[in-house]
């Protein structure tokens, strides 16, 4: 019966190795922005217009300058602006980097995102006007090291050129952040409006503080035309878009479906695992009346049977990982998740099946 133990097992891996890449990938989509510690305290303010007559949409992620200072007057949470700075040109070591996205950020930030310094720290990034931390990432493509603190480079446009100090650098984000955080400057208005930006709005992100007991409510702050709310960062990806957002995201009907697909491929696969076993006992008479004569029990050949079938399983699921191992370029090269997550998902497949 070569061929078709050949057909169970081909079947059978095609179906473990779909399972398991679109399986890392929803779980690489559902746990967007969840990486933070305590990431349900995390969120972000959103405003949303109180009148009903407004047409467009009613959400932004942009905060003013007033509203921030009346923010910022509740105890119970630690508050923090960020900006991003599209088509920013960077020197560094005379070389120039042009179109690069850094964003700014109060120095409250290292207190609301969990940042793992590989290099240099907080304290620094607090300590100076003119500093700025970096993420791994963006560190090996400027510098092509990770110990560049106290280093210094250039960020210029049109309007003005800034210098600023390399105060430390993070392991950089998984791909899952809603946002690339590659580097972050210190906010600061006078420095904005020399690099041509508006200071007055940008986004607000918080992080209850752990000592505090505070209610349940989104709400934080209402007037007669606005009502701020508390958006948890993990609603992010897959909530509605707001507009002045510069963020990713993703399509929860879209995952739905891919997973339903993939559930129909894996019962199409045990039920040709089935079909093709029935389709072979035929061939196996003899073999089962010889064992059956020998003193074989009906419980006997049963499991001898199912000892086949996890057999098979268990070779069709390292063959699977075998194809997602010769294929780790392709997933790489298309970026949508990150191999680490599909590690994951495969130990959780293999483990049940050689317990």
């Amino acid at each position: 019966n070569a061929e078709i133990f050949a057909l169970k097992l081909v079947t059978l891996a095609v179906a473990f190795t779909a399972l398991e890449l679109v399986s890392g990938f929803s779980i690489h989509e559902f746990r967007y922005d969840r990486f933070h510690d305590n990431a349900k305290d995390v969120f972000r303010i959103v405003k949303t217009k109180s009148t009903e007559t407004y047409g467009r949409n009613k959400q932004t992620s942009q905060v003013t300058d007033l509203v921030y200072e009346q923010l910022t007057e509740q105890s119970a949470y630690t508050l923090a602006r960020t900006k991003v700075l599209n088509e920013l040109n960077v020197i560094v070591n005379d070389r120039l980097l042009s179109n690069q996205q850094l964003h700014v950020a109060d120095q409250q930030i290292t207190d609301i995102f969990t940042f793992n310094f590989i290099d240099g720290g907080a304290e620094i990034f607090k300590k100076y006007n003119q500093s700025i931390i970096l993420s791994s990432k963006l560190a090996e493509q400027y510098f092509n090291t990770l110990n560049i603190t106290g280093k210094r480079l250039q960020i210029y446009t049109y309007s003005d050129t800034l210098s600023y100090e390399i105060a430390g650098v993070y392991e950089a984000f998984p791909l899952n952040s809603h946002q690339a955080f590659d580097a972050f400057l210190l906010y600061n208005d006078s420095n904005l409006l020399s690099l041509g930006f508006d200071p007055i709005t940008f986004e607000v992100y918080g992080r209850k503080k752990p000592t505090v007991n505070v209610s349940e409510s989104n709400s934080l702050l209402e007037t007669a035309e606005y009502r701020n709310t508390k958006q948890p960062i993990g609603n992010n990806y897959f909530g509605p878009r707001k507009s002045g957002e510069d963020v990713a995201h993703g399509d929860l009907y879209s995952v739905i479906i891919l997973l339903s697909i993939t559930s129909l491929i894996l019962f199409l696969a045990v039920t040709s695992f089935i079909n093709l076993t029935s389709l072979g006992l035929p061939k196996r008479v003899k073999e089962l009346a010889i064992k059956k004569l020998s003193g074989h029990t009906k419980l006997r050949l049963t499991l001898s049977f199912i000892g086949e079938s996890f057999f098979i399983s268990c070779t069709a699921l390292i063959l699977s990982g075998l194809l997602i191992w010769l294929s780790q370029e392709f997933i790489r090269s298309i970026q949508v998740l990150e191999l680490t997550t599909l590690v994951i998902v495969y130990q959780i497949w293999l483990i049940p099946i050689v317990l």
